[in-house]
């Protein structure tokens, strides 16, 4: 941990410095490098999965301690970004005293996902990056694994007329039964890389990124 914080400050102070986005999951990654190809390409973004969101909150607060001392030569920007669990991983931010290191978490919240400091409001409903993808693009996804019954199931469940570009908790109108059924097929073996794969072969050009996305590409300008 203290090489991986250290090669980050280094990173960011230096003439050409490194952006970073560090995220839960390998399934995350998989999203982010795709929505943030152009930031990889041109703004030597770098995308980094650590294992959940202990691990984020372990890395952002060592981050903070040694950033105060750096703070004013810091020229690349470091974003780090949590789910919304159930048993919630809570602690302090800073987010409006420094540009360049912020720490957020993602939710659900009157009728889209949004980003928030960590120990603000609202911290509910449980929201994980596949609640807050482009729901018509989720769906096509889903029905590539038809096949399986329990998928199909569920896929019989929606009304695909119905289905909107907005993100997947709201244009699939994810009650509680359906939250059920989804978080279990997203539990089975290898699902959500599987999954998060097939998803970012469906973007096309003419694909609505989510807000939230553009919101995160905004911090890297």
């Amino acid at each position: 941990l203290n090489d991986f914080i250290q090669s980050v400050i280094t990173s960011i102070l230096s003439n050409e410095p490194y952006n970073w986005l560090i995220c839960e999951g390998s399934s995350e990654k998989k999203y982010f490098e795709t929505y943030f190809k152009d930031e990889i390409a041109n703004k030597k973004l770098r995308v980094i999965p650590v294992g959940g969101a202990p691990q984020i909150k372990k890395i952002y607060q060592n981050l903070l301690v040694t950033y105060d001392d750096f703070k004013k030569d810091v020229k690349g920007k470091v974003i780090l970004l949590m789910d919304t669990d159930t048993k919630l991983v809570e602690f302090e931010t800073k987010n409006n005293d420094h540009n360049n290191l912020k720490c957020f978490r993602l939710v659900n919240y009157q009728n889209k996902t949004v980003l928030v400091d960590v120990n603000k409001t609202p911290k509910t409903p449980k929201t994980e990056i596949e609640d807050a993808l482009c729901g018509k693009t989720f769906f096509e996804t889903l029905k590539m694994f038809s096949q399986d019954e329990e998928i199909l199931k569920f896929i019989e469940s929606i009304n695909e007329e119905e289905i909107t570009e907005e993100s997947v908790y709201y244009s699939l109108d994810i009650s509680s039964k359906k939250e059920q059924a989804l978080s279990k097929i997203f539990k089975k073996e290898n699902f959500k890389f599987e999954f998060s794969e097939k998803y970012c072969k469906k973007i096309e050009s003419n694909h609505k990124i989510p807000e939230w996305i553009m919101e995160l590409k905004s911090h890297f300008k």
